[in-house]
């Protein structure tokens, strides 16, 4: 009954189980669903877009391809590795 992001995050590894992944649905699903779904789904094309827009995205010294796609965990949402990107204004 409490907010602790950090379930989710593995800050703090003893307070995951088997099903905490599986467990994190941010909008909520059927007719309990989130009425702001649509406009946050829309919010985060808008940064994207402008991000894309606005830097020349390429791949960071550190990025390893083969580490990045054994990280991939798909549960109701993909979970990605870490991505190392480099932003570089246009």
């Amino acid at each position: 009954m409490e907010f602790i992001p950090e379930r989710w995050t593995g800050e703090r590894p003893e307070l995951l189980n088997e099903f905490s992944r599986e467990a994190f649905i941010p909008f909520g699903y059927g007719v309990h669903s989130c009425v702001g779904k649509q406009l946050a789904l829309n919010e985060m094309r808008i940064v994207v877009a402008r991000t894309v827009r606005d830097f020349d995205v390429l791949l960071g010294e550190s990025y390893n391809e083969e580490l990045f796609d054994s990280e991939w965990r798909d549960f109701f949402a993909v979970k990605l590795g870490a991505l190392w990107l480099k932003f570089v204004p246009r």
